[in-house]
């Protein structure tokens, strides 16, 4: 019986791409309890060929190969042919580390049947980890069970869905899919599982590695690129927004906390904006859609003081738009150039 589908995008990263299949070989698992579902999402470099390297040698790793079609259109069909009373989605140039998700699996999923089990990521931002693996591993402990709601209320909202083992019965009965967004796709997701007011188990294990290199989509810095994720962005939060219309238990307190993490986000959009180079008069119009959503001016109460500097000029352009360009100019041909690190 499989027990697990892990569902691995593939676009591009042979440099990467290898070590991921490594991590998810290296489990306690046996070879008929897991699979391992590449999808190669049109690459053009060699990362098809390590997969089929990988798929010829282990009977439990399938591969699919597609035209370029993005992450959602990944993520969507592997749900469709992935096997596993459980689903976990893993981003082909991150990795796990050895045993981490045999040990949340076996520890929390397998005796308490939940619908989502979380477990917890670290950012590398190109170099490899420096974490103590297996310490990491062993030190783990249960943070909360409980459902959905209250999940939101005491844990707040999760970003990424690499985060976590979904009950593929679940996500089937309730027709959960990936909507195709260059950005906040992840988000989105997680955001409408919760909603739906889940079992839940989440534990202090952190076994994902979460990689950020030059070609990433948190990267980018094309314009085109960076309008498209600010479109997206503000369309994910509408979809969001609607959702939380439809709830009526506990809806205003996670209203509230939404809003407030949403806020504090915007902190990363906004450099896409900056990255964008709108007119002032299209910049006007996208800093209203994000007053009405209650993302700007953003609010915060923290005492970093890089953070404040940062949140003060991003408030400051809220309200006196005929700096944005002067700023956008500055922001991409001196600080993002020459100062600012990746």
């Amino acid at each position: 019986m499989i027990l697990l589908s892990i569902i691995v995008t593939v676009s591009n990263i042979e440099n990467y791409i290898t070590r991921c299949i490594e991590s998810l070989l290296d489990q306690e698992f046996c070879p008929n309890e897991y699979e391992i579902i590449l999808i190669n999402d049109g690459s053009t470099d060699n990362s098809e060929q390590i997969c089929q390297h990988y798929a010829i040698l282990h009977n439990n790793i399938i591969l699919i190969n597609q035209i370029n079609q993005g992450v959602s259109a990944v993520r969507n069909l592997g749900l469709e042919i992935a096997r596993g009373k459980y689903i976990c989605f893993v981003d082909g140039d991150d990795y796990l580390i050895s045993n981490g998700l045999s040990t949340v699996f076996s520890n929390y999923t397998l005796k308490d049947n939940p619908d989502v089990t979380i477990y917890q990521r670290y950012i590398i931002k190109n170099h490899l980890d420096s974490l103590t693996e297996e310490i990491e591993r062993q030190k783990g402990k249960r943070l909360f069970v409980g459902n959905g709601y209250n999940y939101i209320l005491n844990q707040g909202l999760i970003f990424n869905v690499t985060s976590a083992f979904f009950k593929k019965s679940f996500l089937l009965e309730n027709n959960l899919k990936f909507l195709d967004y260059t950005i906040g796709e992840d988000f989105l997701f997680f955001t409408s599982v919760l909603f739906l007011n889940p079992s839940i188990i989440s534990t202090s294990h952190n076994i994902y590695r979460y990689i950020i290199h030059e070609n990433s989509i948190t990267t980018t810095r094309s314009s085109k690129q960076a309008q498209k994720c600010v479109h997206d962005y503000l369309s994910v939060m509408k979809n969001i927004q609607q959702q939380l219309s439809n709830i009526n238990d506990k809806a205003q307190s996670i209203y509230n906390i939404y809003t407030k993490a949403m806020n504090l986000n915007s902190f990363y959009i906004y450099k896409k904006i900056l990255i964008a180079n709108y007119s002032t008069s299209t910049y006007i119009s996208i800093i209203n859609e994000f007053k009405k959503a209650k993302l700007l001016p953003i609010i915060h109460t923290g005492t970093n003081l890089k953070c404040i500097i940062g949140y003060s000029i991003i408030n400051l352009l809220t309200y006196i738009p005929i700096l944005y360009k002067p700023t956008s100019f500055i922001y991409n041909h001196i600080l993002a150039k020459y100062i600012l690190k990746l």
